[in-house]
This record gives C-alpha cells, structure tokens and sequence, in this order.
C-alpha cells in the first residue's frame, strides 16, 4: 500500500521531528518555512524538498554526528538543573 504524497509528507515530518528532538507540529512548521524561502511550490516539490531536506538532517544528525539543537538544550537543562530550593 502506497502512502499519499501528504501522508509522506506527514512521516518525513515525523522523522524530522524525531531527529531534532521537536514537537511534529514544530517540524512542519519550520520544513514549510524553510519551502517558501526556497520558493518550492506544489505538492511533488515540496515532498522531493522535504526529502532532501531529511536526507541533509539524517546526515547531520543521525548516527554519531552532531547533536541536534533541542537535544543540546536538553541535555544542558539535565546536566545544570534550576537552583530552587527543595521546598519551593
């Protein structure tokens, strides 16, 4: 069974979400913004954009390479966590 061009959409959304540690509507989001400043338009564009653009992600990220921004974030908060006393 094939998956609809949105619904491909919709998992490479997922897997971008995933890879930076965002929520998916955060991914969405961002991947549509980053389409328009490219100036991609249609459906087939953008899901080959939105392909590419996972593919550069996966690279980047997956594996032993860099951590992505949130995770940083994540795992600062973790490390340094807020000075409030037990009783607040």
């Amino acid at each position: 069974m094939a998956l609809s061009q949105q619904g491909a959409y919709a998992v490479i959304c997922a897997r971008i979400a995933s890879l930076l540690h965002i929520s998916l509507g955060s991914a969405r989001q961002w991947l549509d913004q980053q389409a328009t400043r490219q100036g991609v338009r249609g459906v087939a564009q953008r899901l080959e954009f939105a392909q590419a653009q996972l593919a550069t992600l996966q690279e980047r990220y997956g594996g032993h390479g860099e951590r992505p921004p949130m995770a940083r974030l994540l795992d600062e908060t973790v490390a340094n966590p807020s000075p409030l006393s037990e009783e607040e």
